[in-house]
């Protein structure tokens, strides 16, 4: 849609028509104006619109030549819209979404592992300390290092 209104507008501004019929005129505005102060517009811009509903860009080209161009925003209700109208849409869209659902669990996946990692640390620590007071309080160390041993085997789920 966005690029067929983009060839009917240059061709058209080409052609010298001030205000230029687009197919989907509710999904773009553009207006050109030049340097001489003659503006090239869609009869979309000359109409009331809610700019909130617009994400807009501008460019200057020389001194004074400036071209602005609004896009209309879609919710997820239009996107659906969308893809039951255009069935090649589907594929590259599954696809994205598929990728960025397995980005999420990849993330989460990984900082779950530095936890497990951290506690299993922290529990090598403690072994090692007990293991150095074994000869000092023998029955507590060892009964304590049993336990630690147990922890350590349950988180790495051996």
């Amino acid at each position: 849609n966005l690029a067929s209104n983009i060839a009917v507008f240059i061709g058209k501004l080409k052609e010298g028509e001030a205000s230029i019929k687009v197919p989907y005129a509710q999904e773009v505005v553009i207006v050109y104006r030049q340097a001489d102060g003659s503006v090239f517009a869609t009869e979309h811009a000359l109409q009331n619109l809610r700019l909130e509903e617009y994400v807009s860009a501008q460019y200057k080209t020389g001194e004074r030549n400036i071209s602005y161009v609004s896009l209309k925003r879609f919710d997820f209700g239009e996107y659906m819209k969308f893809l039951v109208n255009n069935v090649f849409a589907v594929g590259p869209f599954v696809g994205g979404l598929v990728l960025f659902l397995l980005g999420i669990y990849l993330v989460m996946k990984q900082g779950k592992e530095q936890v497990l990692n951290k506690n299993i640390l922290n529990d090598l620590k403690v072994l090692r300390v007990l293991l150095a007071v074994g000869s000092i309080i023998p029955k507590e160390s060892a009964e304590e290092a049993k336990k630690i041993i147990e922890r350590i085997m349950k988180e790495a789920k051996l």
